[in-house]
């Protein structure tokens, strides 16, 4: 049987796996001060110090800098403004969340709509060039010119790019 009260036996060290996850969510800040790293030396730091029963549970592990730790010491923080710097980094993370999903939906959008233009593009032109189909390359030029230029302007230029398309390689185009 062991002699040593619960408080002063030798604890397992808390494993890397964990002290990483309570790093990222953290946001790799020191929760009391706001230092970050690579500035400072970070360390996981028990809310409900161990010395007082406290577990080795992610609930119970915050991020600390080495400074701000050793201040603490064995001292309890206030469970109120941890579980309110929680709740606003969860609030912060939701939000990144929507903004990302908004801005993914966005460039699809965009993509979608630029793969329509490439078509009616295509479209204008097989109609102006019966027999002729634009071709991988020509749908690829397409796209990058609908970075440069509108819709309205790659048109209008085909009337007088389709007298040099007759007379030149014809790359872009296939004959069907």
């Amino acid at each position: 049987m062991d002699d040593q009260p619960a408080n002063q036996r030798a604890r397992k060290p808390i494993s890397k796996r964990i002290r990483f996850e309570v790093f990222k969510r953290d946001g790799f800040k020191c929760q009391y001060c706001g230092a970050s790293a690579p500035d400072v030396l970070l360390q996981v730091d028990h809310i409900k110090p161990a010395a007082a029963g406290g577990e080795d549970d992610i609930i119970n592990l915050i991020t600390a800098c080495v400074a701000c730790n050793a201040g603490k010491r064995d001292k309890p923080l206030d469970d109120k403004t941890t579980v309110a710097k929680a709740r606003q980094r969860l609030e912060e993370l939701q939000e990144r969340r929507e903004q990302l999903e908004m801005m993914m939906a966005w460039q699809e959008g965009l993509r979608s709509i630029h793969g329509e233009a490439v078509d009616r593009i295509c479209a204008y032109w097989q109609e102006l060039t019966p027999g002729w189909a634009v071709n991988e390359n020509g749908k690829k030029n397409l796209r990058k010119w609908l970075r440069t230029f509108s819709l309205d302007e790659i048109t209008r230029g085909s009337g007088s790019g389709l007298a040099m398309l007759h007379f030149g390689s014809g790359s872009a185009l296939d004959s069907s």
